[in-house]
């Protein structure tokens, strides 16, 4: 999914010793695990005899690493033999570029597709290296090599469909870098990251985190393949399919890397992927080792209820489907559906797609909201101007006590700017302030060893000019609704949250996400998200956390009027009932959606009397109009399903009350319960003689 992510998984490897002789083959087979085979630092003489013996042993490749100069070349290979080789497979080994593109072309029309790929040598006279396997679900691919600009081709790698790497490599000199891709396309949504630095990512001890995948972060990431060009170079390629228990190792000798597969294999723990490269005098290794050498299978679990609607059995079953069927296809975990009128839910669906360290979802449990947390900070301003604390023409810094800031222009913002989102900020042309935390703390006078207070924050962005006029133009700002919280909080002497528990949330279940990892040791709801950084309260210790834990830059804490509250599917369409979701006031027809690093909402008051709402723990979907189609397919659903619309021949648009008196006119009623039209409003008199009259 991106391309930027995790060096600091490196540093959360487990220290791994250990001893093993022989460091060309070693086999463990069991009878209820595939072999596995692998070698490295085996010469060109050497890798070509092992491959055609496995081949005929019925084993496939798993992994190619091609390392050191031209015409001295060295191979690193993992194999299988899993009772799969039904399929046929092809490898090539030391091919000039020309040659090689032949050789790809030439197996490509025959219906294979490339697995792997290596490169090995200065970019004029490099030597190329590839796996193509037979391909039974015919899907896209495509690769290259002799790439110059490799942060503009991953750029532009969606546009032909192929949005997964499963290979890579880097050759060349240092100043004249090359590199190979291989890409697939990602059925299922598989979500993925590669971590590219021309310089290298290698972290020193200031990495080292408390923070332990899975245990702490809830993030079940994983290393698949920890690439490595001959001068030391490493690019990890993560992703969240998980194989179980896995480990890794970087930067071995030989002798090391023999010892720890010897001990690995011990603890049934098998390679999974070798990586060799060799510069700077000395031959260096990565591994990776799996429990399982397939993925953990997902389960399909649902809980929850559906009432009121004309045929709740089929309406279940439609919105069960649309669900299913959106979470497969975007590869998502965890989810909530409701749907509800005037404030009363009707129907409210959990739904779990996960392997079974995932928690499974109930109706209760609580996701991020991303932007639809404004949806608070609205009713929280109107509450304000209703009780005449501000009014939308209130100057906001001077109200707040901040004066001077650096650009003059600071001091026109209004609340009615923030509110439209006009204020002056841009995160295209500033970054968003919001996620600026980390820089907040390393100029309080804490120098980072403390978390930055939204005053912080304030005061920073104050040094900083903005990016256009006041009322010019709309730009999206986290930063903007911060300050109105903060506004509201000064005012009612209240901090932020508290003040909605007592004015806004009238009971509802709404908190703050937790920026601290481990205050969700316990939670079923596990934060997607491939984004790692810095600590944001801690800035000054270098230690990265997931984005969803302060990686992102926030202190959740002090982002609670942006993005940073938690609430369930059931709880926004009971606020929704009452409240308009989009802007202000009483309820009406409108949206708001938005995502954070680990979570994603979508709220609607649909029409004068429905409102729904789904959450997802993550923001990372297959298309940016993933959601929309599944917008566009709940609002057939419940033009189709609800039992305001049609009985029979007729619409059913009030409650008349006594239904029994109906159902000679209305047949569609018949199995209808008063409790379920307790959403429509009631009949008025002239509705009720319309309706006796045979709806005429």
């Amino acid at each position: 999914m991106r391309l930027k992510v995790l060096g600091s998984l490196l540093v959360f490897l487990p220290s791994l010793l250990h001893a093993q002789e022989d460091w060309k083959i070693y086999e463990r087979p069991t009878d209820d695990r595939p072999t596995v085979e692998w070698y490295f630092g085996v010469s060109e003489n050497e890798h070509k005899r092992l491959v055609s013996e496995l081949k005929v042993d019925n084993f496939r490749p798993m992994s190619l690493s091609a390392y050191g100069d031209p015409g001295e070349t060295r191979y690193a290979m993992t194999w299988i033999n899993d009772g799969t080789v039904g399929h046929g497979w092809q490898m090539a080994w030391g091919l000039n570029l020309t040659r090689f593109n032949e050789w790809v072309q030439e197996w490509e029309l025959q219906g294979l597709r490339m697995t792997a790929v290596s490169a090995n040598g200065p970019a004029v006279s490099a030597e190329f290296h590839a796996i193509m396997v037979e391909d039974p679900d015919v899907i896209k691919w495509g690769h290259d090599c002799d790439i110059k600009d490799i942060d503009a081709y991953m750029a532009n790698k969606d546009s032909n469909g192929l949005a997964r790497v499963v290979s890579f490599r880097m050759y060349g000199e240092a100043d004249d870098r090359r590199y190979c891709v291989v890409l697939h396309e990602n059925k299922g949504h598989e979500r993925w990251a590669l971590e590219h630095t021309k310089e290298g990512l290698m972290p020193d001890q200031s990495w080292s985190s408390i923070f332990n995948y899975p245990h702490a972060s809830g993030q079940l990431l994983r290393l698949s393949k920890l690439f490595m060009s001959d001068d030391g170079v490493i690019t990890p390629l993560v992703t969240d399919m998980s194989a179980g228990g896995w480990s890794a190792a970087i930067r071995l000798n030989n002798t090391e890397l023999s010892k720890m597969i010897q001990t690995q294999s011990a603890q049934w723990f098998l390679p999974w992927d070798i990586q060799g490269g060799t510069g700077l005098g000395k031959t260096q290794y990565n591994a990776i080792f799996v429990e399982r050498m397939r993925y953990l299978p997902r389960k399909w679990k649902v809980k929850g209820e559906v009432a009121s609607f004309r045929n709740n059995k089929q309406a279940k079953e439609g919105l069960d489907k649309i669900m299913k069927n959106f979470m497969k296809e975007n590869g998502i975990r965890q989810a909530q559906v409701a749907i509800g009128a005037r404030g009363r839910v009707m129907a409210e669906r959990s739904y779990t797609w996960a392997e079974t360290t995932y928690g499974t979802v109930s109706r209760d449990d609580k996701f991020l909201l991303g932007g639809v947390s404004k949806m608070f900070l609205y009713s929280a301003v109107k509450w304000c101007v209703e009780n005449m604390l501000f009014d939308y023409d209130t100057l906001v810094y001077e109200l707040l006590g901040y004066h001077s800031p650096s650009d003059r222009r600071a001091e026109d913002i209004t609340i009615q700017h923030l509110l439209d989102h006009t204020a002056g900020y841009d995160r295209k042309a500033s970054g968003e302030a919001a996620f600026q935390f980390r820089e907040a703390a390393m100029q309080s006078p804490s120098k980072g060893k403390k978390p930055a207070t939204l005053d912080d924050l304030i005061k920073y962005r104050l040094k900083k000019k903005l990016d256009y006029n006041p009322g010019e133009r709309m730009v999206h700002s986290h930063y903007g609704s911060m300050l109105l919280g903060h506004v509201v909080a000064k005012l009612t002497e209240m901090p932020y949250v508290e003040f909605l528990k007592k004015h806004v949330f009238n009971g509802l279940d709404v908190d703050v996400f937790a920026t601290d990892a481990n205050a969700h040791l316990k939670d079923k709801i596990h934060p997607e998200g491939l984004q790692v950084g810095i600590d944001a309260r801690f800035p000054a210790d270098k230690q990265h956390v997931p984005g969803a834990y302060g990686g992102d830059g926030a202190v959740k804490e002090e982002c609670a009027a942006a993005f940073s509250l938690r609430a369930s599917a059931s709880t926004l369409v009971r606020f929704a009932g009452k409240h308009s979701v989009a802007r202000m006031g009483k309820r009406r027809s409108g949206y708001r959606r938005g995502g954070v690093e680990g979570g994603y909402a979508f709220v609607e008051s649909y029409g004068d009397d429905f409102d729904w709402a789904v959450v997802f723990n993550t923001r990372e979907f297959a298309s940016k109009d993933a959601v929309l189609g599944l917008v566009d397919k709940m609002h057939h659903l419940m033009d189709y399903t609800l039992s305001e619309k049609r009985y029979g021949p007729h619409k059913l648009e009030c409650n008349p009350g006594d239904i029994n008196l109906l159902k000679q006119d209305y047949p569609g009623l018949t199995g209808i319960t008063p409790e379920d039209l307790w959403h429509l409003p009631d009949c008025t008199k002239e509705q009720l003689n319309k309706m006796f009259r045979g709806g005429k």
